[in-house]
């Protein structure tokens, strides 16, 4: 028989580990509530019907600027189109060494001697009337745009646009995300682990609108971008509400909460103690504003007033 001693230490192992798991695993979602979700987003009225942007600042100089726009398909699905416009890109300041070299050949094909380009990056995610994600796709084009366009954009016929390009899609399937990345002619396959409480996010673009938030509640962020080497152009991040916080936004002083971002505990790459990201998001679910860091560069995304030239017409 197993001695007195020996049930009460089972016991207090019992009594520990369940303290634990209530502690950790049951309390967090009945005192904070639910993370943010795609459902929470896509049924919230103001995060399908009215664009966002934001102005880009490279460690506070303007850099370029950033807007999404949502659209409920007929079918259910909601669609989030973002583009991105970066002036003038400082490569030595925010490109991965990867990358470096075959934008410096870019340049030069160019005529160009100084190490900056123009990035237009334009970007789809796709949510079903659940609220899972079905998939995205992202195209990054780096280079000076000489070719002839109309009035919308588009090319004239018979131009071509002779600027380099890199394509991200991704596919969601149960809970594997399936990437493939197309640079040139290389084209690269590859898959991660998709969380259940994910939300993807474009690195370039902020998510616009985060509804409902409370201090301590915690979720998934796979983050991609065509910055990101071509067999890895996913990172996955976890936020974190930290606190309240309020900011100077459009010269006034607004209440906000503080999210953290920081990488997989489990990279080996990374000093998860130091913030990947930080964004600002007032009571109202609005993201103001958003740091990000990219190597050693930091970028700043400014939420624009929702009567700003910029988003007419969107």
């Amino acid at each position: 028989m197993y001695s007195r001693w020996f049930s009460v230490a089972v016991v207090m192992f019992w009594i520990a580990t369940m303290g634990w798991l209530i502690h950790h695993k049951i309390l967090p979602p009945l005192v904070v509530g639910d993370p943010p979700t795609y459902r929470s987003i896509i049924a919230d009225r103001q995060a399908t019907e009215h664009p966002a942007g934001w102005m880009i600042y490279l460690d506070n100089q303007p850099l370029g600027w950033a807007t999404s726009r949502p659209r409920l398909l007929d079918n259910g699905v909601t669609e989030f189109r973002s583009f991105v416009h970066l002036t003038r890109l400082p490569l030595e300041e925010i490109t991965p060494a990867w990358m470096k070299s075959l934008l410096q050949m870019i340049d030069r094909d160019h005529g160009l001697d100084d190490l900056a380009m123009n990035v237009d990056v334009e970007g789809n995610l796709e949510i079903d009337p659940l609220g899972r994600l079905i998939g995205f796709d992202s195209k990054a084009l780096f280079g000076h745009d000489s070719a002839s366009r109309d009035a919308r954009g588009d090319l004239l016929p018979g131009e071509m646009d002779s600027r380099f390009r890199i394509s991200i899609q991704g596919v969601a399937e149960g809970r594997q995300l399936k990437l493939k990345v197309r640079s040139g002619d290389f084209v690269y396959n590859t898959s991660t682990y998709l969380s259940p409480d994910a939300l993807m996010s474009d690195a370039l673009t902020p998510q616009a609108r985060l509804p409902d938030l409370k201090v301590g509640q915690s979720w998934t962020v796979p983050v991609y971008s065509p910055l990101r080497p071509p067999t890895s152009p996913v990172e996955v991040l976890h936020a974190k509400v930290e606190r309240r916080e309020p900011i100077v936004w459009q010269d006034k002083v607004v209440p906000a909460y503080l999210i953290v971002f920081h990488s997989d505990p489990g990279s080996e790459l990374t000093n998860n103690r130091e913030a990947r990201a930080k964004a600002w998001v007032d009571l109202e679910g609005n993201v103001l504003k958003q740091e990000l860091m990219l190597l050693d560069a930091r970028l700043m995304f400014e939420r624009l007033p929702e009567n700003h030239q910029l988003l007419k017409g969107l």
